[in-house]
């Protein structure tokens, strides 16, 4: 486990700056108020950001980002806490280790604040003289988690011990009905591979964390798969789980429907076991980055029969690409690996968000070229709405992600080997 008190030995935070102060201290400018309301605080390290969730009723759950050194995709590090506000205000954070004791107390003492839960917060740890030791001030924000609620509606939770046969778990059709329960007359927000691709899942109280990095070229998955990792409260501190995840496509679930790019709106995981779970996004409040989630866990490999959960989830997701960006990243290929398509993007920034992507595909049964250019505008958060004609505008999320990939609505390509590639494609004759 990796606690505050660690930092210095993991390479978050020197332990060796800063100044020294009794248990007493000075009192800081500013007080906390934890009491009343579950809450989500984001401390900005030096290798990211941790996540503090903070709940109520004085337990909470933190998850520190990877180390530099760490290798790509690692989940990062997770803590369980109790926390009090002492006299002078300050958050005592008690670190409890796997064997239910107290593992090191840090003191949170907000420096500066905006009154509206954004600031700058200053971090001790105890050393080993018994003195409170500064570590540094680090840029602090909180929202209340309150703003969103898990739907529990048909969430079932299976005793393999009472029920070995699975007699009380759901299948696929009654997880269905529960999300449809769940939305009402709400209409289930969108979710795309771009948009989930380089985003962190945290459980409001820290014990699951979803990490949804992007392709594997190592393992060769098809260009709708990426892998990711799961930690849970019975990986914490060792290795997490992988899978890969792809968006599910109606196909998938009903093989006569005719249009393969529909999606049902759900995420599929698929762990090294071989077990499914779906992921549905409820609800997302864009302002705090809390999500609603309800997942479907398989849990008797090959039978129609898995666990229905939900929860509130806070969301860390890389910053959404522009067209400026588009274009700089340069040429995409995306022909297919069987060589059934060979088509190239190019990407054209003319300013103001304004733009036009170059489609290069090869036509049937020769070695030609056909282009298609169409205007597109950059809507500022991802999405990039395509002007195809008489008054149609169809938008598209494309996202590039950390490897250099561009991702679409549920797959993803890499750009061309070679970047000059257009200036060598022999283009049909009209």
């Amino acid at each position: 486990f990796a606690t505050a008190n660690s930092l210095g030995e993991l390479g978050h935070i020197s332990s060796s700056a800063g100044e020294l102060s009794s248990v007493v201290g000075t009192a800081p400018p500013f007080q906390f108020v934890l009491s009343g309301n579950n809450t989500i605080h984001l401390l900005t390290v030096p290798d990211g950001v941790a996540t503090f969730a903070i709940n109520a009723n004085g337990t909470g759950a933190v998850h520190w980002p990877p180390e530099p050194q760490e290798e790509s995709g690692h989940p990062g590090y997770d803590d369980n806490f109790s926390w009090t506000i002492d006299a002078a205000g300050r958050a005592l954070i008690s670190y409890i280790n796997t064997d239910g004791n107290v593992n090191g107390v840090d003191r949170l003492n907000i420096m500066t604040s905006d009154g509206q839960g954004v600031g700058t917060v200053m971090l001790e740890i105890i050393n080993e003289n018994g003195l409170y030791q500064n570590v540094g001030t680090f840029p602090w924000s909180s929202t209340v988690a309150t703003g969103l609620t898990a739907c529990t509606v048909g969430d079932v939770e299976w005793d393999a011990g009472t029920d070995p046969t699975g007699a009380t778990l759901k299948s696929r059709a009654q997880y269905d009905a529960a999300i449809t329960a769940c939305l009402g007359t709400d209409v289930k927000p969108d979710i795309y591979m771009s948009r989930v691709v380089g985003t962190t899942f945290t459980s409001a109280d820290g014990d699951y964390v979803y990490t949804f990095n992007g392709y594997s070229a190592a393992d060769s998955e098809p260009l709708e798969t990426a892998v990711g990792t799961l930690v849970t409260p019975d990986t914490a501190g060792g290795e997490p789980l992988d899978f890969t995840w792809s968006m599910e496509r109606v196909q998938d679930v009903d093989p006569t429907h005719e249009e393969y790019d529909d999606l049902t709106g759900l995420l599929t995981l698929i762990y090294d076991d071989g077990s499914h779970e779906s992921i549905s996004l409820l609800s997302n409040d864009s302002t705090t980055g809390m999500a609603s989630i309800k997942g479907s866990t398989e849990l008797i490999l090959g039978e129609d029969k898995s666990d229905i959960w939900s929860g509130l989830y806070l969301q860390s997701a890389q910053t959404r690409s522009t067209l400026t960006e588009l274009a700089a990243a340069g040429i995409v290929d995306e022909s297919r690996f069987d060589g059934t398509r060979n088509t190239y993007i190019e990407f054209v920034d003319n300013g103001g968000n304004q733009g036009v992507v170059k489609f290069y595909e090869r036509a049937e049964s020769t070695s030609c070229y056909i282009l298609e250019s169409i205007p597109l505008t950059d809507n500022g958060d991802g999405f990039f709405l395509l002007d195809v004609g008489g008054g149609n505008v169809f938008p598209i999320p494309w996202q590039i992600g950390l490897d250099d990939r561009l991702y679409g609505d549920a797959s993803s390509h890499p750009l061309a080997a070679d970047q000059n590639i257009i200036s060598t494609l022999t283009m049909c004759t009209p």
